[in-house]
């Protein structure tokens, strides 16, 4: 029996007849982009399911790998505020050593105010950095939550994929 697209869903998409799945192009005469076992059955077919709980199962890793990203992502911006402030802080100092007679008030000023530039920049940053933080503990929070850990193993099944 095949389903049909509900009237609200159809609406919001612009069709004005009705959708079921036998209206959908077949996939036979598209190539695999992958060995998926299931390539070439419709959606609905008995078993096909499997291929969603595996979907769900491999997201795991994907979602390790996007977290792993963040905190590499993370520790590139604190190398960089660390190198903004050094920078910024060394060259303060030989701006503040230059001798009075060779320098205006007002030209010194400006010249710390262009080499205090970098390190203002560091500090945009680094509410970057925090704020990358902070989703990537809520990430980590919500991939715990969703993947438990199986029973007396290592690995991580999605919590939907028991039922």
């Amino acid at each position: 029996m095949p389903r049909t697209a509900t009237n609200s869903l159809m609406a919001c998409t612009g069709y004005s007849t009705t959708l079921t799945t036998s209206d959908r192009p077949t996939s036979a005469n598209k190539s695999p982009s992958r060995g998926d076992k299931y390539y070439g059955k419709q959606f609905f077919d008995d078993k096909n399911y499997k291929s969603i709980l595996e979907c769900l199962d491999g997201g795991y890793q994907i979602l390790k790998d996007l977290l792993e990203y963040m905190q590499d992502y993370c520790n590139v911006l604190n190398e960089n505020i660390k190198s903004l402030t050094l920078y910024s802080r060394k060259w303060t100092l030989k701006v503040e050593q230059q001798s009075l007679l060779s320098s205006y008030n007002t030209t010194k000023s400006a010249q710390l105010e262009v080499v205090r530039a970098p390190e203002r920049h560091a500090e945009l940053i680094q509410a970057r950095f925090a704020k990358v933080q902070t989703i990537i503990k809520i990430y980590t929070a919500e991939v715990e939550r969703m993947y438990p850990r199986v029973l007396l193993s290592i690995t991580h099944k999605h919590y939907r994929t028991d039922a």
